[in-house]
């Protein structure tokens, strides 16, 4: 019988499994990478890496395209509207963002109003109405909800107290809860709405003036006639009826 050499008398290792790098050289010896040379620097992997990115770059343009949309929408909307609005943290009440209307309104620098919080443009008097309707409004809030809170009073930096109509909604901005604050100054809108009231309240002092003035007179001037009647009666020995036709035929 014909005996096979041992794996020692060969010079091979004895029988096991073989190193992964092993096999892989010696299965494909031309993947190995070129020496002295980088493989991220061949023009097949640059080649690669452009498609890659020219890829990328075209899955990421409609939402890039999108995103510029919405800012545009967001400036238009909020920081270019002509009536002042404001973002309001719902915990701290604190300003989280402002609009060029509310800076140009108030006169506060943007800065200033974010280092503020909305008790900061009410005067004293109001805090306590203020804190009290927030506390109703949080507890009954619901994502997307509007609101109208009336008319209120705030301060400018100069000190003067304007009236405003305040408009709200519940969003979330950059992770916090928060309300949109839109208010409308209608402070020449309630200033001749008081005067009107007020000319309307003079107007009906006058009637009931006048009023009583015109029963006060017919009062006296009826006293007045019953008096000559009785004292033509008494002269001219007649009845009451006769005299009074008479007295006034003389009239």
């Amino acid at each position: 019988m014909r005996q096979h050499p041992s794996p020692d008398a060969v010079g091979l290792d004895r029988p096991g499994p073989r190193p992964a790098r092993d096999i892989r050289r010696s299965v494909r010896p031309e993947a190995q990478r070129p020496q002295g040379r980088c493989r991220h620097r061949s023009p097949t992997y640059r080649k690669a890496l452009r498609h890659d990115t020219r890829l990328e770059n075209a899955m990421e343009r409609p939402r890039i395209e999108a995103w510029h949309e919405q800012e545009a929408s967001y400036s238009l909307l909020f920081v270019q509207n002509p009536t002042p609005m404001w973002l309001i943290d719902d915990e701290t009440l604190a300003f989280l963002e402002v609009n060029d209307a509310a800076v140009r309104h108030y006169g506060y620098m943007r800065e200033e109003f974010l280092r503020m919080a909305l008790k900061d443009i009410r005067p004293p008097e109001d805090i306590p109405r203020l804190l009290a309707y927030y506390q109703r409004a949080l507890e009954a809030q619901c994502q997307g909800r509007i609101g109208q809170a009336g008319l209120w009073r705030h301060r400018t930096k100069d000190g003067t107290l304007i009236d405003v109509d305040i408009n709200w909604s519940t969003v979330v901005f950059r992770g916090r809860k928060a309300h949109l604050i839109i208010a409308h100054d209608v402070t020449e809108r309630v200033r001749a709405e008081a005067a009107l009231r007020a000319s309307y309240e003079e107007l009906g002092r006058r009637v009931q003036e006048r009023t009583a003035a015109l029963a006060r007179t017919n009062a006296a001037l009826q006293a007045e006639v019953a008096e000559r009647a009785r004292g033509l009666r008494r002269r001219c020995g007649i009845r009451r009826s006769a005299c009074v036709y008479a007295f006034r035929r003389a009239r």
